[in-house]
């Protein structure tokens, strides 16, 4: 026992961790840079095609 865990699931627990914390941020980054950056400077152009 881990803890109170079984040693299989805590030694998972310790792999995962970093790899899930770390991924999530990487993830974020990247689909903040190719998707909602894009979205918030068309927001903050004005709309040129009113007339």
């Amino acid at each position: 026992m881990f803890g109170g865990l079984p040693a299989a699931t805590g030694t998972f627990l310790y792999v995962i961790w970093p790899v899930a914390t770390v991924g999530g941020a990487l993830l974020f980054a990247w689909v903040y840079q190719t998707w909602l950056r894009h979205d918030l400077t068309d927001l903050e152009q004005p709309d040129r095609t009113a007339g």
